[in-house]
């Protein structure tokens, strides 16, 4: 799902039910208990396999300007759903239980990096350092 091979993980997991030998909700439990460097961690070791493979067939975009890297950040704030405490679901001014962003390399169209953020003060440091790391 991280490269695009899949839209969810369940249609991931559809793909490879037999091989994984599990239940989808196995998956699903294991998946909510991985820590978030982990999956940044993921998104980037993934990334730099893409990068190899786009370099290696020359499938590498080329930029609008020479020597600058078009990147996109897009961020998601998590919705009114089963995630927020039954009595703040219906309420718009009901707590957030976190943003994600995510960095997309124009030139391999491929995420690069990925920052969550839990809490508002988290949010905030790290959006500003998500933008820092995407302008260097």
């Amino acid at each position: 799902m991280v490269l695009g091979k899949h839209r969810s993980v369940n249609a991931g997991y559809k793909k490879m039910k037999d091989q994984l030998g599990v239940s989808v909700t196995a998956v699903y439990e294991k998946l909510q208990r991985v820590e978030l460097p982990v999956v940044q961690q993921l998104v980037r070791h993934s990334y730099q396999q893409a990068v190899e493979i786009c370099k290696a067939v020359g499938n590498v975009a080329h930029n609008d300007l020479p020597g600058d890297s078009s990147r996109i950040l897009d961020g998601n704030w998590l919705a009114g759903t089963e995630y927020r405490l039954k009595e703040t679901r219906t309420s718009t001014a009901a707590p957030l239980p976190g943003q994600s962003l995510v960095v997309h390399d124009l030139r391999f169209n491929a995420v690069s990096d990925f920052f969550s953020m839990e809490d508002a003060d988290s949010r905030q440091r790290s959006r500003s350092g998500a933008a820092d790391q995407l302008a260097a």
